[in-house]
């Protein structure tokens, strides 16, 4: 179970290390908003061209990115941890023989992902936090900035903290063991402690609480903003037709 933990919080960390901070140039606000229509459109569709168009939209941002191996590297990880979820909370519709409303679940899912990953790569953590400025949420904003960068830190402390705990693991333990489990975990929570101040120091002096009310909120649009639009405006025409 602990390797399985591990696997997974291993593969967060490498799609937060491959959001960059910066994105590509575009009007944050409107490119979310659009990309939020769409998943929003593809999260709850049957139609398959719509399906299909979600899937496009997210090759043509991967393929604006640099890295374009590593990006999809990231989306084939994605797209296994999709279909292994799907798999497990879904198992009522293969057993009852109903393997379409499944397949549908699955690829719409994976699209929606795709998306949102291939979404936030292209906004970057700085243009996701000046989108939800511009929407008037500052508080989500200053959330971004402050706390995403620290996420890929505490994600590896966490992996560290399994790790410890599976070198410290006794075998064929007795009762009375349980001092020297007891001095462990006192050890471990103290660690735990002083780390979480030190993460809480950096993240203090990290604060631009003072410069983010600076950030532009001018709207003009981009190629990319274009392009999100057209892809939303094609999706409500084939979901409504």
């Amino acid at each position: 179970m602990s390797s399985i933990a591990l696997k997974f919080l291993n593969s967060v960390n490498e799609v937060l290390d491959l959001i960059n901070f910066k994105g590509l140039k575009c009007t944050p606000t409107i490119f979310l908003i659009n990309s939020i229509i769409v998943i929003s459109i593809t999260s709850f569709t049957s139609d398959f061209l719509v399906i299909a168009t979600s899937y496009g939209a997210s090759l043509v941002l991967i393929a604006l990115n640099k890295d374009i191996r590593e990006n999809l590297k990231i989306f084939v990880t994605t797209a296994i941890y999709v279909g292994v979820f799907s798999l497990i909370a879904l198992s009522p519709l293969l057993i009852s023989n109903q393997v379409y409303y499944y397949v549908i679940y699955v690829i719409r899912a994976l699209a929606a992902a795709s998306l949102l990953l291939a979404s936030i790569k292209t906004l970057g953590w700085m243009g996701l936090a000046e989108a939800f400025y511009g929407l008037r949420i500052p508080t989500v904003g200053k959330f971004i900035v402050m706390y995403v960068r620290m996420l890929s830190t505490l994600i590896k402390d966490t992996s560290k903290s399994i790790l410890c705990r599976e070198a410290r693991m006794f075998r064929n333990a007795s009762f009375g063991d349980i001092f020297k489990y007891t001095a462990l975990v006192g050890d471990l929570f103290m660690k735990g402690c002083i780390r979480g101040w030190r993460t809480s120091l950096a993240i203090n002096a990290r604060t631009i609480e003072k410069n983010s009310n600076n950030i532009s909120s001018k709207l003009k649009l981009t190629n990319l903003d274009l392009f999100m639009t057209s892809i939303a405006f094609t999706e409500l025409v084939l979901q409504l037709v």
